[in-house]
């Protein structure tokens, strides 16, 4: 267990949400009907997952495309009664702007159980949000703010405490955590895995707030997309950590499968977290790395990558082009 954690008598419980990226075709429907049929819900990105960091223009035209592709699944025979989430762009963006039309267009026939809002720093963007959602007639079981970067986390306690006074509701129930996006304001290199202390720290501050005002924690995405034995223990730590009932975030089928394992299974106290340092060297060659994934690829119809079976999203890249052009200056 990382200092501080305690594993509490009675163990808390865990929802999964599943976060899709949106593709046109058959296998998209087929993927959801399945995750679905855990008893799991379906978040679709259409945000950073559509994000090429080199074309601008290029980014706009995915996410054109994402939305048309979202509107088609909805409408077709092969998701007929699938409820659906969604992770919008951030509120007050041009993209932000043509989701929430999108989701308006929709309305009459899709209400979706959940939208992610990213880069929130402040209570008031989520009641603008909502403000906005109810004069577009967009009806909404829950919205989850995302808290991803260095500003949101410090202010999380004022922006909970805020929120908690605000006449909200039951619209918001929860609050999500962004490693990604947080580790790139931040300018942290390499990006925390988690089974580092600094990342327990962080995730123990969070919950401890969210908790203290009456909300439930969602986290982050793990990357290791073929490391079911770690994702475990990142959910049994998670489950120590928590007191109240918390959400575990999933990229693929696997990590959906290994988090209803864990959920069916006892907690088990887990050693501190021990994450390598690594030598400078080393930062230097993985961020490399990165970049060479990023700029060899061929395919280019989404903004991640997947290495060795660890997902890289497109923050990564842009991080390790920072740290290569720092690295860079200081031997000037």
């Amino acid at each position: 267990m990382a200092d501080g954690d305690t594993l509490v008598t009675t163990p808390s419980s865990f929802d999964v949400l599943h976060f899709s990226t949106v593709f046109p075709g058959r296998g998209l429907p087929r993927l959801v009907r399945r995750i679905e049929s855990y008893g799991v819900r379906v978040v679709y990105d259409l945000e950073d997952t559509h994000w090429i960091p080199t074309d601008a223009v290029f980014t706009t035209e995915l996410k054109r495309r994402a939305r048309l592709d979202l509107a088609a699944l909805l409408d077709s025979p092969f998701v007929a009664g699938s409820s659906f989430g969604v992770k919008v762009n951030a509120f007050g963006t041009e993209d932000g702007d043509l989701d929430v039309a999108m989701l308006a267009s929709l309305a009459p026939h899709h209400r979706p159980h959940t939208i992610i809002l990213p880069m929130v720093e402040s209570a008031a963007t989520v009641e603008s949000f909502l403000g906005v959602c109810e004069g577009a007639g967009i009806m909404c079981d829950e919205v989850i703010p995302l808290i991803e970067t260095t500003l949101g986390v410090d202010r999380a306690d004022n922006l909970l405490r805020t929120l908690s006074a605000a006449n909200v509701g039951p619209s918001v129930r929860r609050l999500m955590y962004g490693a990604n996006d947080h580790c790139l304001d931040s300018g942290r290199w390499p990006f925390w895995s988690q089974d580092e202390p600094g990342f327990w720290e962080t995730v123990r501050g969070l919950v401890r707030t969210i908790e203290a005002h009456g909300f439930s924690y969602v986290h982050t995405p793990f990357a290791g997309l073929h490391a079911p034995a770690e994702f475990s223990v990142a959910i049994q730590r998670l489950r120590s950590v928590c007191r109240d009932r918390f959400t575990v975030s999933t990229l693929d089928k696997g990590q959906v499968t290994a988090a209803l394992r864990v959920r069916d299974e006892s907690p088990s106290a887990q050693d501190a977290a021990r994450g390598r340092k690594i030598s400078d060297v080393e930062a230097l060659e993985r961020a490399y790395r990165v970049v060479k994934l990023f700029d060899d690829r061929r395919r280019r119809d989404h903004g991640f990558v997947v290495d060795s079976g660890r997902f890289v999203p497109p923050h990564e890249y842009v991080a390790a082009l920072r740290y290569i052009e720092r690295r860079t200056r200081a031997r000037i």
